[in-house]
């Protein structure tokens, strides 16, 4: 599971979830959609044919651009699902701090 859920620009929840894949649990991309209720499975993570170990953390880019982490193989590796754009973009104020 993620360290956090994150929202999407398109106003969806963006979530892995453990599911059955050949008889081994394996991470999916999951999206759920508020407004309707309705979970959508949209892959499982996967790098090289082999699915991904635990999956930590998610941030959008100001692109809508999901990034997402594995952790627990080596070499550690960096996901992008680029599906959750959008339109026009992330709509977040930029922080500054110091």
């Amino acid at each position: 599971m993620w360290g956090g859920l994150v929202f999407g620009n398109d106003g969806k929840l963006y979530f892995s979830t453990n599911l059955r894949l050949g008889g081994k649990m394996a991470p999916h991309l999951a999206v759920f959609d508020p407004a309707t209720e309705k979970r959508e499975i949209l892959g499982v993570i996967t790098h090289g044919g082999k699915p991904a170990d635990h999956i930590s953390r998610a941030a959008f880019d100001f692109g809508g651009n999901l990034y997402f982490a594995e952790v627990g193989n080596s070499p550690t590796k960096l996901f992008k699902y680029e599906g959750a754009r959008g339109k026009g973009g992330m709509k977040r104020a930029i922080r500054y701090w110091g």
